[in-house]
């Protein structure tokens, strides 16, 4: 799992063990363990298959509870949050998307009841807990959306320098890559599945109703299909910006996934994320802009959706420039 977060707590060393007495140091560590304790146990019941999603969720309700019931009342976090509990929903959390959403799509299905069986608790035990200020509520799956943007935001692959671009663009558009040996390889490899897991689920869960990651969708077309260019070669030589599809491939496969999650949902939808489409705007961002090939609202249209189809449709009739899992993946009905 990964590394404890821990609100506004920056150790520092020799700073730290100067400036904190002994007592509380060692307080810290068994709180510590024992947060990790239970986030590897809430994570265990998502993946015991013989525990229903009602139980599971149960289950992971309780540990959190306890989380609270065991964090002294000066236990060091975020002041408008009741302790013990912004850690366990964090790490919970993240350990949630790195491991069983990036790995385990097999069990994507029993993920999303569970999450369905979550917000079904709404507020019950946990009365007069906040979260970063705000009441706590099941309903609202508290600090999932956050870390889910967070760990949207990034990137699709690591960073790395041993591997140069154009090997790293193959791998990542699907290609086998040159040395199976190489771990940076595999990393590559992965981070793809990792991706697309991850595209999938997002959406899934707005088509269900678990969370409202509507503007996802936005996101995702924009940059798999409507920076498309497909009048040039792919350039392998350099990086992209951060703004578009990191390959031509994993991007069309990006749009393809979205799509076949929650393509009727998105066809239906007509909401507004700016000020072209909505006059009354009053953020000073854009999150449903368009690409390039895209200038009208920004949002949901039924023109936009037909600028898809025919994107879709220009990528199927470049068959003989651009790899097979890219023409496969512009077929989604």
């Amino acid at each position: 799992m990964s590394l404890l977060y821990l609100p506004r707590l920056w150790i520092q060393n020799e700073e730290l063990l100067g400036t904190c007495h002994i007592s509380l140091y060692c307080t810290l560590c068994t709180l510590l363990i024992v947060a990790v304790r239970l986030v590897e146990n809430a994570v265990a019941y998502i993946r015991e298959v013989t525990i229903s999603p009602s139980g599971a969720a149960d289950r992971i309700i309780a540990l959190c509870t306890q989380s609270v019931a065991e964090s002294a009342a000066d236990a060091i976090g975020d002041e408008d949050s009741t302790p013990g509990l912004e850690s366990f929903l964090w790490n919970f959390w993240d350990t949630v998307i790195n491991d069983i959403v990036f790995r385990e799509s097999e069990l994507h299905d029993r993920l999303v009841e569970i999450l369905k069986w979550m917000k079904k608790r709404g507020r019950a035990g946990c009365r007069n807990w906040k979260v970063w200020g705000e009441d706590m509520d099941w309903t609202n799956l508290v600090l999932f959306g956050p870390n889910l943007r967070e760990n949207f935001n990034g990137g699709r692959y690591p960073r790395a320098d041993a591997l140069p671009w154009p090997e790293v663009y193959r791998i990542l558009s699907g290609d086998t890559p040159s040395d199976l040996n190489n771990p940076l390889s595999t990393a590559y490899s992965d981070a793809r599945t990792h991706w697309l897991n991850l595209c999938r689920f997002i959406m899934r869960l707005w088509a269900e109703d678990v969370s409202d990651f509507e503007v996802y969708g936005i996101w995702m077309m924009r940059a798999g299909l409507e920076d498309l260019d497909l009048s040039h070669p792919e350039d392998t030589s350099k990086e992209p910006s951060t703004t578009m599809a990191v390959t031509i491939t994993l991007g069309i496969e990006e749009a393809g996934v979205c799509v076949q999650a929650a393509g009727a949902k998105m066809y239906k939808s007509s909401t507004i994320f700016g000020p072209h489409g909505n006059p009354d705007w009053k953020q000073s961002n854009a999150p449903g802009r368009g690409g390039i090939r895209w200038k009208g609202v920004d949002g949901y249209h039924t023109e936009r959706w037909k600028l898809w189809k025919a994107l879709f449709k220009e990528v199927i009739d470049a068959e003989t420039t651009l790899r097979p899992r890219a023409i496969d993946a512009a077929k989604v009905r």
